[in-house]
């Protein structure tokens, strides 16, 4: 008998026979999701800012501040760092964002149905629309205040051209372009 309610008394527990244990099953999966529209509106928000500090660089390069962010956002400076500990932090996702979007245009360009001379000559010069009008000499303070951040972009110019150097060796394989030393 004893093993019998212990069973009953255990399958009451699992269904939720509880009220308690029902409200507070309730409580977390409404707690679980506030915590992820929260995670939506800052991922959002970190789009927000990225875009905003692009947009800061272009007219100021490097000379910038997290509180010029976020007066244009309309958001307190409090707020900035708890999106990114530091300018160097928020430079540093600029930096793989841009790039990221750089090879994104790459593949799409490589996956394209163009021609081949065509699809080198875009595969080299690939850069998406928003990073096009930017003055890269203004990135000359770089490696004096932000050295993480240079290297880092020392590292992504250095690395992923595999995909740019297959399609030059295509090129050189059909006679469209004069075989080089790749």
């Amino acid at each position: 008998l004893t093993d019998r309610n212990t069973a009953a008394e255990r399958e009451k527990r699992e269904n939720g026979a509880n009220p308690l244990r029902k409200r507070l099953h309730h409580t977390i999966m409404e707690t679980r999701k506030i915590l992820l529209v929260s995670k939506a509106i800052m991922d959002e928000l970190r789009i927000d800012v990225l875009n905003e500090a692009l947009s800061l660089f272009r007219e100021k390069g490097l000379k910038f501040t997290m509180q010029d962010i976020a007066g244009r956002l309309h958001i307190a400076k409090k707020t900035m760092y708890k999106l990114f500990a530091s300018k160097e932090e928020l430079l540093l996702e600029l930096l793989d964002d841009g790039y990221e979007k750089i090879h994104a245009e790459k593949r799409r360009i490589i996956e394209s149905d163009l021609p081949l001379l065509e699809k080198i000559e875009k595969v080299i010069i690939a850069m998406p629309a928003q990073y096009e009008v930017l003055d890269f000499r203004q990135l000359d303070d770089l490696y004096v205040k932000y050295p993480t951040v240079a290297k880092a972009l020392s590292d992504h110019l250095k690395n992923d051209w595999d995909p740019t150097i297959a399609l030059l060796r295509e090129g050189i394989k059909e006679g469209i372009i004069r075989d080089i030393n790749i």
